[in-house]
Formats: structure tokens, sequence, C-alpha cells
């Protein structure tokens, strides 16, 4: 299998409400920690291609994953729109960039951010497609990972008794 890679900085200007702070309003970035980022990876397996983008987002809605989709395969003429997967890392530090019920987030989109984001998105898958292809190995790993994530709701007594533990 041939791989190649694109890397495609999306970090929001200071000052772009958060997606990941629950229901509080007006919580907004107040510097840059660590730039977000959308990686690509082109899976070429003998002229079978898959394009897989991870973005540093709470979640893309599947209207601008269609957008993302479009600008690549108008730039990529050979990929098509099924063989492109758009996802997100889900980081709570990242900004919401669309309303609606389930797009990934609390707080208000940024206009001028949400209108260049797919963009800035495809612009990775592209440079994906255009890289030199490396040779690579796709793998699997099925891993118990016990006590890495708990729900506070569903998970209320555990929940305690961690809380219970810590003090």
């Amino acid at each position: 299998m041939k791989l190649g890679l694109g890397l495609k900085d999306i970090t929001p200007r200071v000052g772009v409400q958060m997606a990941g702070f629950g229901p509080f309003l007006n919580r907004v970035s107040d510097r840059v920690r660590d730039r977000l980022q959308a990686h690509a990876a082109l899976f070429d397996d003998n002229g079978s291609h898959f394009l897989l983008i991870t973005c540093d987002l709470t979640g893309i809605p599947a209207n601008i994953v269609a957008k993302i989709r479009a600008i690549i395969c108008e730039a990529v003429p050979w990929l098509k729109p099924e063989e492109i997967m758009v996802e997100s890392a889900h980081t709570h530090s990242a900004p919401r960039i669309a309303l609606g019920e389930k797009d990934g987030g609390w707080g208000m989109p940024d206009g001028p951010y949400v209108e260049i984001f797919p963009w800035k998105v495809a612009q990775a898958g592209i440079d994906a497609c255009n890289a030199e292809r490396i040779e690579g190995t796709l793998s699997q790993a099925l891993v118990e990972c016990r006590h890495m994530g708990l729900n506070r709701v569903y998970d209320r007594a555990s929940y305690l008794e961690k809380v219970a533990l810590a003090r």
C-alpha cells in the first residue's frame, strides 16, 4: 500500500467561542497553546483509493463534510466523494463550526472561520492526494482500556467513588 500525507493548520483567531465548555456562554479562546490541525492520509492500494481526514474539532456536520468533499473532488478528479471520510478528534478546545442540534458543541460559530474552514480542510486532503507516495502498512489492534473514560451521569456511582478516592 502507498500513502500520501497532508497537513493543514485550522487554528481560528484568538477570541472565537470554544465548543467544549458545556452550556456556558461566551467562553472564548484567550490564547493559542497548541495549533489545531487537519491531518489527511490517502491510502492507495493498486489504484483503489481512500482519503481519511481527521480534524481537531468536537464535530463536523454533514453539510460541511459535503462541501469539503466537493472542493477536493473538483481539484482531484480521480477521487470520488464516497472515497473521502472526514471526521473529528473531538477536542473540547476547538470552535463550533455550525448551528444545529447534532453539530458538535456549544458556543456560537465564528462566521469568517466557518467560511474558510472547508477550504483549509480540503487543502489537507488535496495535499495528501498530490504528495509523493510512501510505502505503508495498515493494521489495527484491540486493546482493553479500562477506566480510561467515565460518564458522570450514567456512571454516577463510579464517579462519586473516584471523587472520594481522590480526596
